[in-house]
């Protein structure tokens, strides 16, 4: 889907061995406290609200950024036989 990088969150309480196991970098304590919606809505209070830490994977840039495409003089048509 293009995504470079994608992260997500886990509870200090959660070791964080799959994670890293499969090449996840931890970067620390991010987020936590309270915050509200835009509409003034208070925070949901069933999940929690402390610091987190936050997980990051970067996957490497592709060695090529367009994939060739074949001349079209040299395809062949839906009428044709591939050589």
């Amino acid at each position: 889907m293009g995504f470079r990088r994608i992260q997500t969150y886990t509870l200090p309480s959660e070791g964080g061995a799959s994670l890293r196991a499969s090449g996840w970098v931890d970067e620390g304590a991010a987020g936590g406290g309270q915050w509200e919606h835009t509409d003034g809505r208070p925070r949901r209070t069933d999940q929690p609200t402390g610091v987190k830490n936050r997980w990051a994977l970067t996957f490497p840039r592709p060695a090529i950024d367009v994939i060739p495409v074949p001349a079209l003089d040299s395809a062949p048509t839906l009428w044709e036989v591939a050589p």
